[in-house]
């Protein structure tokens, strides 16, 4: 791809309102489809609101590319608009998704009218409409369909590949997941706990995160590097945390559920597993439990 290469955007959510962003910066043409009325305000901050539609039907011009950032129930009805719409003048045109769950085959009917189909993923998380957030990121790609096409993509974005098998999707996007969302339901989690006591988080939070994350992902994962009162056995601590936060269930809920997850790394411990297992679990299910009742 090159940058006289021009793009619809179909989604003004976080993805699409982001990926408007980092083109418009690259010196590519935009075109965005935004349906509601926050939306297009919001686009049109990026986009020349000249080029944003609210439906496919407005547009008036085939671009070279069209990407599909909205939610996975939405994709197949998009392709099959884009199909009964443009049909064959699709041929020799782009049409991606950028879900990490589905395959790019959901894009079949854009495929029947001469279009090279694609899915590339953003190995990313995207909270705001930074452009910087997709410089030498990860890009997960199906080997099985569409991959020459999608390896132009990444270049453009200046991305990295992860190649995985179409088979295989539904496992890369719960990898991307638990390292992404769940972490983030984590740190909001102490975010809380810290607001409890008056303490500012965001700074020395920062230090210990990155230094778990680093010392997580260079440990084997059956040899997790875990710590901490469960790592260390010690059900005298996990009382007293239980203890501190049994008056706020939105709290001690989540707390014990992390804690059983956790319970479940300690198979390659040095502690009485066993015992302590058994007797941690029955101490999380039983505080669960008094949230519930006390609804």
């Amino acid at each position: 791809m090159n940058r006289a290469d021009d793009f619809c955007i179909i989604g003004a959510g976080k993805l699409g309102l982001s990926l408007a962003n980092y083109i418009t910066g690259a010196g590519s043409c935009v075109s965005l489809i935004a349906r509601s009325d926050a939306s297009c305000r919001e686009a049109s901050k990026i986009v020349n609101p000249d080029m944003i539609f609210r439906t496919l039907d407005k547009l008036f011009y085939l671009p070279k590319t069209f990407i599909i950032a909205v939610q996975d129930a939405q994709i197949a009805e998009i392709a099959e608009t884009l199909a009964d719409m443009f049909e064959q003048n699709l041929r020799g045109r782009c049409v991606m998704h950028c879900s990490g769950a589905l395959e790019a085959k959901i894009l079949k009917p854009c495929k029947a009218c001469g279009a090279n189909i694609f899915a590339a993923h953003p190995f990313q998380t995207f909270a705001r409409h930074d452009a910087a957030q997709f410089e030498n990121i990860y890009w997960g790609v199906e080997q099985e369909e569409g991959r020459e096409e999608a390896e132009k993509f990444v270049r453009y974005m200046h991305g990295n590949l992860i190649k995985i098998h179409d088979k295989d999707k539904n496992l890369y996007h719960l990898t991307a997941v638990l390292v992404s969302n769940y972490v983030n339901a984590t740190v909001n989690l102490g975010k809380q706990v810290a607001e409890l006591f008056g303490m500012d988080l965001r700074e020395p939070a920062m230090k210990i995160i990155t230094q778990t994350a680093q010392n997580a992902l260079s440990s084997p994962s059956e040899n997790i590097s875990l710590t901490g009162p469960i790592a260390r056995g010690d059900l005298d601590t996990i009382a007293k945390h239980l203890t501190a936060i049994k008056d706020k269930p939105e709290i001690l809920a989540p707390y014990c559920y992390f804690g059983l997850a956790t319970l479940e790394m300690l198979k390659n411990s040095q502690i009485d597993q066993d015992n302590f297992i058994s007797n941690a679990r029955i101490m999380l299910l039983d505080a669960i439990a008094s949230t519930k009742s006390n609804r």
